[in-house]
């Protein structure tokens, strides 16, 4: 069930547990702070896990040591216009100080935002069901009910989640800084395979390429559906592209392939969505580990065909290995080669694209 995840700042909450039951009834979680420092700062933190904020009227600004005044509220406004270049969310002001329900200068304080009688039911009801309107039309809110399914399953990747499907939910075809999230996704994503027993290679930050092509090798159909390997070969090869500022990036900038941001971030729910049937006993996961272990191959040895290619750095490649430069030449490209060795690509500005080495020797021509 998703439920609307709300900030509240009251100095009286723990005398108020009946309304947190009452929200929780009406599938919304309250999580309360006592002071306006507290709660402004849990905001800030988090700023895409809320959707909406309810203030009381008069509170605690900085520490309980002060007297209940309208400071803290008012403190609170301010701070969430500030943020609003940040994360726009409704916000409610609670009270139960009857001597401000009449007050017009007060009223007008409030910046147009209706003020809810506490004690009163009527009132209480009618705050729910407002703060659900209102969360309704936030974009994070809707995407996070219509992908709850990929969305709600991780929590140490939701809002990263969030924050990429925006693109795809708002339509946004040109925005090449989409691809740098996505790579730290799916970073994350081999390190919980790895921890899973799938991936029996450790990502060690610069490692993506090869995580990704383990993950693709035909051998590995057994435990990784040939969809999430095709996800995994496209979505990695356009994100490490796309983020370090190759063709990708000016491809996507440039509006020639509208579509391209859509199938990505689509290909990336494919690999999530199927990351929730890894194992995750420790047994299991020890079962798969010895399973999977056996198709690592002795770095260097194995054996790769492909063609010869040349990107737009001028950089001659084929599939995942550099080959130096000096040595090839520009009749070679789209020849058909057999790579017999490589090795580490220890060059920090083509590694992580090309994640082998080799040179003319190392190559057969067919």
């Amino acid at each position: 069930m998703i439920r609307y995840n709300v900030l509240w700042i009251d100095d009286e909450y723990k005398k108020l547990t009946s309304v947190i039951s009452d929200a929780e009834m009406d599938d919304i979680i309250l999580t309360p702070y006592s002071t306006s420092k507290e709660g402004i700062k849990a905001f800030e933190e988090d700023i895409y896990k809320w959707d909406a904020i309810i203030l009381d009227a008069k509170g605690w600004n900085e520490s309980s040591d002060e007297v209940a005044t309208t400071e803290g509220m008012h403190n609170s406004l301010d701070k969430i216009a500030e943020l609003r270049y940040k994360r726009v969310v409704p916000v409610f002001i609670f009270s139960g100080q009857g001597d401000l329900y009449d007050d017009e200068e007060f009223k007008r304080s409030l910046r147009g935002k209706k003020l809810y009688k506490k004690g009163n039911k009527a009132d209480q009801a009618q705050l729910f069901q407002d703060i659900k309107t209102e969360a309704n039309k936030l974009d994070e809110t809707q995407i996070r009910f219509k992908y709850a399914d990929v969305i709600e399953t991780f929590s140490e990747i939701k809002y990263e989640l969030i924050n990429v499907i925006k693109r795809i939910y708002n339509n946004i075809t040109d925005d090449k800084e989409v691809f740098t999230p996505i790579r730290k996704i799916l970073e994350w994503v081999m390190t919980y395979c790895n921890k899973s027993g799938v991936l029996p290679i450790q990502f060690n930050g610069t490692n993506l390429a090869e995580c990704s092509k383990f993950m693709g090798n035909n051998t590995m159909q057994e435990f990784v559906p040939v969809h999430v390997q095709r996800s995994f070969h496209s979505c990695v090869e356009i994100a490490n592209n796309g983020s370090h500022r190759l063709a990708i990036d000016t491809i996507v900038g440039a509006g020639s392939a509208p579509y391209l941001i859509r199938s990505t971030v689509f290909e990336l729910l494919n690999i999530i969505y199927w990351c929730k049937t890894l194992p995750t006993s420790e047994n299991e996961i020890k079962n798969l580990r010895q399973k999977t272990s056996v198709f690592m191959s002795t770095e260097g040895s194995e054996e790769i065909i492909g063609l010869i290619e040349q990107d737009e750095n001028r950089n001659y490649h084929c599939k995942d290995c550099l080959l130096k430069y000096n040595e090839m030449h520009p009749e070679d490209i789209g020849k058909k080669i057999k790579i017999s060795k490589h090795s580490p690509n220890t060059n920090e500005r083509t590694k992580e694209l090309y994640h082998f080495f080799i040179t003319r020797k190392d190559i057969e021509f067919l």
